[in-house]
């Protein structure tokens, strides 16, 4: 790999700490690798080593919405922080779960499965596109999907238009 001083020179960046912002960048986003912490020499990754847990999408913590992809990102952290078994992330928008201390721009770490205790918070697909994060309880032939913040309704589905997509395992609160 060029040296800092060779990288600014060929891209015409005149300070070395600007090339660095721009090393550090890709040192965050999983794409270069530092070969020793209080260097900044840098490699790329092994394809085989984790970049973290997935980011998939932005799920609402409120009415259910369409999600919108988030293609090749990851939140550097490892899967074993929170659970055993596969696990993604996904951000979350809106207060409807502030309640349980899930507030818009958190980061939900889900556990994908297809199942939900009664009350256990769950990303929850509602009819064909449109998903949320809830707690969950089956009355019957209906799901209630439950905020934990008393300005949103409970919302009352029926069961064959829900479908659980994960449970909850965590949350990641940027300061």
């Amino acid at each position: 790999m060029p040296s800092v001083r060779q990288l600014a020179d060929e891209l015409g960046i005149k300070s070395p700490n600007g090339v660095m912002g721009h090393l550090k960048a890709l040192e965050r986003k999983g794409y270069l690798k530092r070969q020793h912490p209080n260097t900044s020499a840098f490699k790329l990754p092994n394809r085989a080593e984790p970049r973290g847990l997935p980011l998939l999408a932005t799920i609402p913590a409120g009415p259910p919405q369409t999600t919108y992809d988030q293609a090749d990102r990851y939140v550097d952290l490892s899967p074993s922080f929170f659970a055993q078994g596969d696990l993604v992330a996904v951000h979350i928008s809106g207060e409807s779960m502030a309640g349980d201390a899930i507030a818009d721009g958190d980061i939900a770490i889900i556990q994908p499965q297809q199942e939900a205790a009664p009350h256990e918070i769950a990303a929850v697909r509602v009819g064909a596109d449109e998903v949320t994060l809830k707690r969950v309880r089956l009355r019957g032939s209906w799901v209630e999907l439950i905020p934990s913040n008393p300005d949103y309704p409970v919302r009352l589905e029926p069961a064959d238009q829900v479908q659980i997509i994960g449970i909850l395992r965590g949350i990641i609160r940027r300061t």
